[in-house]
């Protein structure tokens, strides 16, 4: 099986994969390198960028997967739904946090942030 699905991303999402992967503004930095001609340039380069939003088509798959994962694992619906709640709960308590920590660092002077008092800057 795991052939079988290599072979799969190799004929559909790789080659997507692949160019959205490419550093697109490294090239653009060496590309025009100070240079107003190469503007154009960027401006393709730019548009490469929208082949990473193509990957979110994925998503849309989710939810055929997740149901073949429920009957694959014999998992009771009603305990596969409160999973995928929390799930979702505990990704938007993710993003509000980023969002508030991203507010704080542009509002708060230098140095005088909530998260520079605690020290939790540089650590992981």
């Amino acid at each position: 099986i795991p052939r079988l699905m290599f072979e799969k991303y190799l004929k559909t999402w790789f080659v997507l994969d692949l160019a959205s992967a490419v550093p697109v503004n490294l090239i653009v930095t060496l590309v025009s390198n100070g240079n107003r001609a190469a503007s154009s340039s960027n401006k393709i380069l730019k548009a490469l960028r929208l082949f990473r939003l193509t990957k979110l088509a994925r998503i849309f798959k989710l939810k055929s997967y997740l149901g073949r994962l429920e009957v694959m694992c014999g998992i009771p619906p009603a305990l596969f739904d409160f999973i995928f709640l929390l799930s979702k709960v505990i990704i938007i308590a993710h993003f509000l946090a980023c969002f508030w920590w991203g507010m704080c660092s542009v509002m708060s002077p230098v140095g005088q942030a909530w998260f520079d008092d605690s020290n939790m800057v540089g650590t992981s």
